[in-house]
C-alpha cells in the first residue's frame, strides 16, 4: 500500500514536471523503508530482527522522511502561500537534520545524546508547524490535506522527543504509533497529492487552451474569422504545405456605398458574407482565403485550374450576400486580379501584381477579373 504513492508519482512526474511528486515520492521510499525496520522479518544476517544495525537504518530513514518534510511542503502548496523566510527555512530544514543524523549511533548506546539529537528534529517540527498555519490562514487548499496527514506523526513524533528528553528512554509504543501515524499519513497525502497535481494540470489546460485562442487571434480577422495577414504570410512561407501555384486579390465594388445608404452593421453583414463565399466546401480544399483589411481580400491557390475557381468563388459573392443578409438592397459585386506565381516568387511581389491587375480591372467598369496567366484567357466579367 505504501509503494502505491511511489508508482503513482513516477508515473504522473512526466506530465507536470513538478518537484513536490519526486519528494513525495521519496518521502513515501523512507516509509516503505522504515517500515521493514519495524517489520518481524529476518531481512539478512547484517540485519536482524532488533538489531543495532538495524535500529541505526531505522533512525536513518525516520531523519530522512522528516528531512525531506521542508523541501516537499515548500513546492506542493500553492505560489505565495508561504513568507520568503519560512519558505528558505524549509528548504534547509534537510540538510541541518542530516548534519545530526550520526548522532544516532551514540543515542542506541548512550540516551545522554538524545537530547543533542532532538535538537534539529525539534527545529523542523517546529518550522513545519509554522508553514503550517501560515499556509491555511492565506487561505491554501491544498494545505489542508497535509495538515490532516501530518498531525498524527507530529503528535506522535513531539510527543517522542519529549519523552525521551525527560525521561532519557524511548516512547512506551513508539514504534507502532508511528507506524499507524505513518499509514494515515501516506493515504491522507496521497489525496492530496492528487488533488494537487488535478489542479495543476486544470491550470495548465487553461494555460495551454488561452494560449491557443491567443495565437489564433493573432492569426484571425475578428470579423469574418478569416486568416489575416499575419496568416497569409506563414500559410504562403510554409514548406509543409501544398504549394502555392496562383494568387488573387480581391475588393469589393463600391462597398463605401453600402455603409453609406445601410449602415455600418450591414456592411460588415456583408463582409461576412463574403467570407462565407470564399470558404465553401468546394473551394476549402484548394484555397486558402484571407482578409488584408477593409473589403480586400487575397485567395491562395493550391490547383493548376485555379482561374476557373477564382471566377467562380468571385461570382458567388452576390448570391451568398443576397441569402445571408435579408433586405439587402445594392447588389454586393467584386472585382479581381488573377496570377499565376512565377518560381520562387515573394508574396509581395505576387500582391503588387495582383494589385495591379484589380486596379485595371476596376478602372475598366469592375465586377470583373483580370488575370496574368502565361498567354491564357486575360480577362472575366460578369454576366
Amino acid at each position: 500500500m505504501i509503494l502505491l504513492p511511489i508508482i503513482y508519482n513516477a508515473a504522473f512526474f512526466p506530465v507536470l514536471r513538478e518537484r513536490f511528486l519526486l519528494w513525495h515520492g521519496a518521502r513515501g521510499f523512507c516509509t516503505v523503508m522504515l517500515t521493514i525496520m519495524l517489520a518481524p522479518l529476518a531481512i539478512s544476517p547484517l540485519l536482524p530482527i532488533d538489531s543495532f544495525p538495524r535500529l541505526l537504518m531505522f533512525f536513518l530513514f525516520f531523519d530522512l522522511a522528516i528531512s525531506i518534510s521542508g523541501p516537499f511542503l515548500r513546492s506542493y502548496l500553492e505560489p505565495g502561500m508561504l513568507s520568503p523566510k519560512i519558505y528558505k527555512l524549509l528548504g534547509w530544514s534537510m540538510p541541518f537534520t542530516l548534519a545530526f543524523t550520526p548522532l544516532a549511533y551514540w543515542v542506541i548506546s548512550n540516551p545522554t545524546f538524545v537530547a543533542l539529537r532532538a535538537i534539529p528534529l525539534i527545529s523542523v517540527l517546529i518550522i513545519l508547524n509554522i508553514a503550517l498555519v501560515q499556509a491555511f490562514r492565506r487561505g491554501s487548499r491544498a494545505v489542508k490535506f497535509q495538515i490532516l496527514a501530518w498531525a498524527g506523526v507530529i503528535v506522535v513524533s513531539s510527543a517522542s522527543l519529549i519523552y525521551n528528553i525527560l525521561f532519557q528512554a524511548p516512547l512506551p509504543g513508539f514504534f507502532m504509533l508511528l507506524f499507524a501515524a505513518v499509514i494515515v499519513e501516506v493515504i491522507v497525502s496521497s489525496v492530496g497529492v492528487a488533488y494537487r497535481f488535478m489542479h495543476l494540470k486544470r491550470q495548465r489546460d487553461i494555460a495551454r487552451s488561452e494560449k491557443i485562442a491567443m495565437a489564433k487571434a493573432a492569426l484571425t480577422d475578428p470579423l469574418t474569422k478569416l486568416p489575416n495577414r499575419r496568416a497569409l504570410t506563414s500559410r504562403f512561407n510554409d514548406p509543409a504545405k501544398e504549394p502555392i501555384v496562383g494568387l488573387a486579390a480581391l475588393d469589393l465594388d463600391n462597398f463605401k456605398k453600402i455603409n453609406d445608404r445601410e449602415g455600418h452593421e450591414r456592411g460588415d453583414q456583408v463582409l461576412v458574407s463574403v467570407s462565407a463565399a470564399l470558404q465553401r466546401d468546394e473551394f476549402r480544399d484548394h484555397s486558402f482565403s484571407a482578409r488584408l483589411g477593409g473589403e480586400e481580400f487575397v485567395i491562395l491557390f493550391t490547383h493548376h485550374s485555379f482561374e476557373e475557381m477564382a471566377e467562380d468563388m468571385r461570382q458567388s459573392i452576390n448570391k451568398t450576400a443576397r441569402a445571408l443578409v435579408p433586405g439587402l438592397i445594392q447588389n454586393v459585386t467584386a472585382s479581381m486580379g488573377i496570377i499565376e506565381l512565377r518560381p520562387e516568387e515573394s508574396l509581395k511581389s505576387a500582391l503588387i501584381r495582383a494589385d495591379k491587375l484589380l486596379y485595371q480591372a476596376k478602372a475598366n467598369g469592375r465586377n470583373k477579373s483580370l488575370y496574368d496567366l502565361a498567354g491564357r484567357p486575360s480577362s472575366k466579367a460578369a454576366a
